[in-house]
């Protein structure tokens, strides 16, 4: 869990990420979900519409619709966050910034208490209860 003043620093970064990247137009237009306007229903209503307009044709001409889908459950537990500063320089983020963000994810360490305590650093995920981890 992040404390309060983990949320607010991620609060800040998100909302200066947020300004920065779409000046780039580097996003796909289809890249859906997370994003202000295009969340995943208004993927899946946008796949309907295509399938219903391709199905409306008449019964010679009309189109074969195939859909393929994919369901990627770690995707946020699994990325390595040098590999996401990376591909933030691709959207031109500015240095200030990707500093700040290797900053704040620099020396994070998870302590376990099961039979003693157990310390593992952390070099890859977003925490569950991040702000700004499906921005990243």
């Amino acid at each position: 869990m992040l404390y309060t003043s983990g949320k607010l620093l991620e609060k800040l970064i998100k909302s200066r990420l947020e300004a920065v990247i779409p000046e780039g137009e580097d996003l796909s237009l289809r890249h859906c979900g997370f994003r202000r306007g295009r969340s995943t229903i208004y993927a899946v209503q946008e796949r309907v519409h295509i399938i219903n307009i391709a199905q409306s044709e008449n019964h010679y001409s009309r189109k074969v619709v195939l859909l393929a889908t994919l369901d990627v459950k770690t995707t946020f537990d699994t990325v390595k966050w040098a590999d996401m500063i990376e591909s933030l320089k691709n959207f031109r983020v500015p240095e200030y910034l990707l500093r700040m963000i290797e900053s704040y994810l620099k020396d994070i360490v998870l302590d376990c208490e099961t039979r003693g305590t157990r310390r593992k650093v952390i070099t890859t995920g977003a925490t569950h209860s991040s702000i700004l981890g499906p921005d990243l």
